[in-house]
């Protein structure tokens, strides 16, 4: 059902803030919906589309949401140079009653010192809900009519050059569909291309409790969480000798949830 569709994804966020112990003069935890699946929310304002089978792959995880991961998180997609990152992306979930990605991030304060120019950080402890943007590398842009596969803009399909955005008479609407997404990049921004896309909530301590909205779970006091190693990922467009990929860029949304748990 989707109560309890909803309580996985609050037991997943719950598991992980249980054992932080957030100091807000150094860093900062934010709840983020980065985008959704386009069979519930369509393309977005680039006309990209990620289907829900590429961002929730069956037993992969060399492409799909899990890659944020090992993202860099950037303002305004400032990303050619991964080791310039803002913070980490602590965790990546999907929502499988909203059909969306959900993540945590962590910004790190000494870090947006030397390299943010935005006030981030102090922008997030005013609370402000800023929007956000993700960046990914796909294999090749796939035409939502024809299915013409395009590694570049010179291989472009006639309906991508011409009348993007566009429905056909048959109903289909000219797309470009994004095939085994890796994440590279969330970056802060001002207008996303998925509109929804943004913080949705802090990570804050209320009574010797950790709470991620509405969500609330008493501390236990344990190591840290452990994050994958992070791998080293590409920024940009670029091509090899093996492949060609293709830099796509994205964005925000707002939920409030309303349950409170206690142990």
């Amino acid at each position: 059902t989707a109560e309890e569709k909803k309580k996985q994804v609050d037991s997943q966020i719950m598991d992980f803030i249980k054992g932080i112990k957030p100091d807000k003069d150094k860093e900062i935890y934010v709840h983020v919906l980065a985008m959704g699946d386009s069979e519930a929310w369509g393309s977005n304002s680039n006309h990209d589309e990620f289907p829900y089978e590429e961002l929730v792959p069956t037993d992969r995880s060399d492409y799909g949401h899990k890659t944020f991961i090992r993202a860099g998180v950037f303002t305004h997609h400032r990303n050619k140079l991964p080791e310039k990152s803002l913070g980490d992306i602590s965790l990546s979930i999907w929502n499988p009653s909203m059909h969306r990605v959900e993540l945590i991030k962590r910004v790190d304060r000494k870090l947006c010192k030397e390299r943010d120019d935005c006030n981030i950080y102090d922008r997030l402890l005013d609370g402000e809900l800023i929007p956000t943007s993700m960046g990914t590398r796909v294999q090749h842009d796939e035409c939502s009519y024809c299915h013409n596969k395009a590694k570049n803009k010179h291989e472009y399909c006639h309906h991508i050059k011409n009348m993007l955005g566009k429905v056909m008479p048959n109903g289909i609407k000219i797309t470009m569909i994004n095939r085994r997404p890796i994440f590279f990049d969330d970056s802060f921004v001002g207008n996303p291309a998925f509109k929804p896309a943004s913080v949705i909530s802090m990570l804050e301590e209320k009574d010797g409790q950790n709470c991620l909205g509405s969500i609330c779970v008493v501390q236990v006091p344990k190591e840290f969480p452990s994050k994958p190693q992070k791998e080293k990922v590409e920024s940009t467009t670029e091509k090899t000798a093996q492949e060609k990929v293709t830099t796509k860029k994205h964005k925000p949304t707002k939920v409030v949830r309303q349950i409170k748990y206690r142990d």
